[in-house]
């Protein structure tokens, strides 16, 4: 390769920076160039472009894109439709949940599969919609594991596995690569983002992303795979860089066996970075914020193979041999008073910081050896360092100095946030530092702990009313009935209390406008909250003992997806209401509902 070629490259117009090189040109020779990291590798024909030194793409003037060629080819070869998808996974033995809804509004389905306190994985397909294949395989592993069958025997009975075979429903059934607001979605996650053509105007803008943020939040995993298509590797973070991680050595240590199950030379188990460059993907997100082991699953050069069979047989075994790795390490964070579960952060004294579900308080990894030891810490609580590991670890915290118990409601939608702390905390997140007024905008919807003096754990909430899930009104009683727009299945509640632990209530039924729980735990008097997730949005009613609270902004104008519908908008007391699926998204009409009315009766 001449430097005259790369000189044509960089006359072209601001856009992709890409240079095809012949299959002999090799990483020293584009290091000279200026090339300091490229997309492809060392003696392969492929695409390249520099992201850094002196072809740094803001000094040039230009804009970056990890693409290639063929990702704005539309494909409608799917043999799955939404309606089998959906079927088929209603036909199986798990726990079927609606984790999200697209941005046209079509369901995101997820179903959780095995047994609970196990180690928890998670399998990841169709962030890409012109890639049906990686659907294909992601069901077709769920109804192995349902069936317990073949390699897949006994996998059930040692794991707790999350499989969402299809995170973008809106392109794949248009076929394209990205979701219905020409947003690709494993450029929208929160760490590495960066603002390019189709990463979307901020991190986790799309609903599709947030929804799996949410699932994750509930339930991290320590593990997994995201299932692509139109090549054939395996990949490990970061993605981002070509700096390596503090859990390379780990990462390639427990990705092996999947690349030795493979049974074909030509499948390559390498860093992610390495291959090419992406900012702001599912990997990078989930090592960087949760500190789990993703690793992109790349399961065939052609994004849409006629015989989806051969593709399962080539898999099959070494996505069993992946979710059956052992695990050295578990362990639970609990209250040390109440024995209730926390939200967690758990830092090894080698390797990335793993978080905890506030829901069940589990972590797990796949440790070399228990050598060294870990310290964990919870916002409210008082650090613990735990000297000596074991296989089994029950850690159990200490409450520290405590501020109001309540909980505070803001909106995304307030122009400015001022507290009276110094930061505000979340596990897996980065800390806001609270030295000025803070946009609500920039904080993930969902409960903060207020840090200064004294700590409020989840003292704020987070509301974001542009998402599916919306409440109206709450009665309180023997049974809680909590009204509103956009509930789906899989709805699930919990009440927080002075120590502001999640105790989980029974969801005795739920419809799309009202969900129904068992308040028979509810105290007389004191403060009490309730947390509801429900089709992959949090959501909260503050002092429900009180002046039950509810975020009352008014929605803002949604996007315009190109959807026209000139039907009348149903109101919620008209008959065949369905929630928001039945409510065209481009019409207000009747959003303003959403201002609460609130009633209260006490039996």
């Amino acid at each position: 390769m001449t430097p005259l070629l790369l000189g044509a490259a960089l006359a072209a117009p601001v856009g992709d920076i890409w240079v095809r090189a012949p299959d002999a040109v090799t990483r020293a020779e584009l290091d000279a160039l200026g090339l300091v990291h490229a997309h492809g590798r060392e003696g392969e024909w492929g695409q390249y472009v520099g992201h850094a030194g002196p072809l740094d793409a803001a000094e040039q003037g230009f804009e970056t894109r990890d693409r290639r060629e063929d990702h704005r080819d539309r494909r409608r070869n799917q043999d799955v439709s939404l309606d089998d998808l959906e079927a088929r996974l209603r036909a199986l033995d798990g726990d079927l949940v609606q984790v999200g809804t697209s941005l046209e509004g079509r369901p995101i389905w997820g179903i959780r599969l095995g047994t609970t306190d196990a180690p928890r994985l998670r399998v990841l397909g169709g962030h890409h919609g012109d890639e049906p294949i990686s659907v294909e395989l992601a069901l077709h592993v769920a109804e192995q594991l349902a069936a317990d069958a073949g390699v897949f025997a006994g996998l059930t009975q040692q794991r707790e596995i999350w499989v969402v075979p299809l995170v973008n429903p809106d392109g794949y059934v248009l076929g394209d690569r990205q979701n219905a607001n020409d947003v690709d979605l494993n450029r929208n996650y929160g760490d590495g983002w960066r603002d390019t053509v189709f990463s979307g105007p901020a991190p986790f803008s799309e609903p599709e992303t947030r929804a799996i943020r949410t699932l994750s939040v509930l339930a991290p995993p320590h593990a997994g795979l995201s299932m692509h298509s139109g090549a054939f590797n395996l990949g490990y973070p970061w993605n981002q860089t070509v700096s390596p991680s503090d859990d390379e050595a780990d990462l390639i240590r427990f990705g092996t066996p999947y690349a030795e199950a493979i049974d074909d030379d030509t499948f390559s188990f390498l860093n992610g970075a390495d291959w090419y460059i992406t900012y702001g993907d599912t990997n990078d997100w989930s090592l960087g914020a949760q500190g789990a082991w993703d690793y992109t699953l790349e399961v065939s050069l052609s994004k849409a193979p006629s015989d989806s069979q051969a593709v399962f047989d080539a898999h099959v075994g070494a996505v069993a041999a992946f979710l059956a790795s052992p695990v050295a390490l578990q362990g639970r964070v609990v209250d040390a008073t109440t024995g209730l579960p926390l939200a967690a952060s758990v830092t090894l004294d080698a390797g990335t910081t793993r978080v905890t579900s506030p829901v069940d308080g589990r972590f797990s990894r796949a440790v070399a050896s228990l050598e060294g030891g870990l310290t964990v810490t919870s916002p409210g609580y008082d650090d613990l360092r735990v000297e000596a590991l074991d296989t089994e670890l029950l850690v159990e915290l200490t409450p520290s100095a405590r501020g109001v118990a309540g909980m505070q409601i803001v909106s995304t939608t307030q122009v400015a946030l001022t507290l009276d702390g110094d930061l505000l905390v979340r596990p897996g997140y980065d800390d806001i530092a609270l030295d000025g007024p803070v946009d609500p905008a920039d904080l993930a919807a969902g409960p903060w702990s207020l840090v200064g003096e004294t700590t409020s754990p989840a003292g704020v909430f987070v509301s974001d009313p542009g998402l599916a899930c919306r409440l109206w009104e709450v009665d309180v009683g023997e049974a809680l009935v909590v009204s509103g727009e956009g509930f789906a299945e899989g709805t699930r509640a919990w009440l927080l209390l002075e120590d502001r632990a999640w105790r989980e209530l029974v969801v005795t039924s739920e419809t799309p406008t009202e969900v129904v729980l068992d308040g028979s735990s509810l105290p007389l008097d004191g403060t009490a909250d309730l947390v509801l997730v429900s089709n992959g949005v949090e959501v909260a009613i503050a002092d429900l003992l009180g002046e039950p609270v509810i975020d009352t902004s008014i929605l803002p104008e949604p996007q315009d997806t190109g959807i026209t519908d000139s039907s009348p908008s149903p109101a919620p007391d008209d008959p065949g209401y369905e929630g928001c699926a039945s409510v065209p998204r481009r019409t207000l009409g009747w959003a303003l509902l959403c201002a609460v009315l609130l009633r209260r009766r006490r039996p």
